[in-house]
């Protein structure tokens, strides 16, 4: 596990995410930055109104991998699966981006933050990390989304 940070964190370094100036991406500095937040928080607010399953659909890229606890890193079809069984119908989640960074080529970036995870009367809170590709159309996509339960829960739910 800690082969596989590491060799996040050098493609992430050595793909330019941080400029000299420490405020983001070379080609469109803050401005990259804030769109790419933006794309992370438009993808929650996509599944708080219609679900993490929609989501995650519109969101993921065809190529995307997820990481979750207990499970292998699952790619293409797996993710498919996983994102076809979600069961929207009595929870929702729900994220807000702490941060993130843009490479220099305006291309790459990702972005991590706090999720709330809410199932009948109870909620789960932790931590994520999506790493985002643009698509040939502009577009962000994620390409690796891992999340961590770890904080607190809180019961009941608000």
């Amino acid at each position: 596990m800690k082969l596989y940070w590491l060799l996040l964190s050098s493609t992430l370094v050595g793909a330019g995410c941080s400029s000299p100036s420490g405020k983001g991406a070379g080609t469109g500095g803050d401005s990259a930055k804030n769109n790419l937040l933006a794309a992370d928080l438009a993808f929650s607010a996509l599944s708080a109104s219609h679900g993490q399953q929609y989501a995650y659909m519109r969101y993921m890229a065809d190529k995307g991998v997820l990481l979750r606890p207990s499970h292998d890193p699952m790619k293409e079809s797996m993710v498919r699966l996983f994102i076809q069984m979600m069961d929207t119908s009595k929870s929702s989640m729900t994220w807000q981006p702490t941060d993130g960074e843009v490479s220099a080529g305006g291309d790459l970036g990702y972005t991590y933050g706090v999720y709330t995870y809410r199932k009948r009367d109870s909620l789960v809170q932790g931590t994520y990390v999506t790493v985002w590709k643009k698509d040939p159309e502009g577009r962000w996509k994620a390409v690796l989304q891992s999340g961590n339960p770890g904080l607190a829960p809180i019961h009941p739910a608000p």
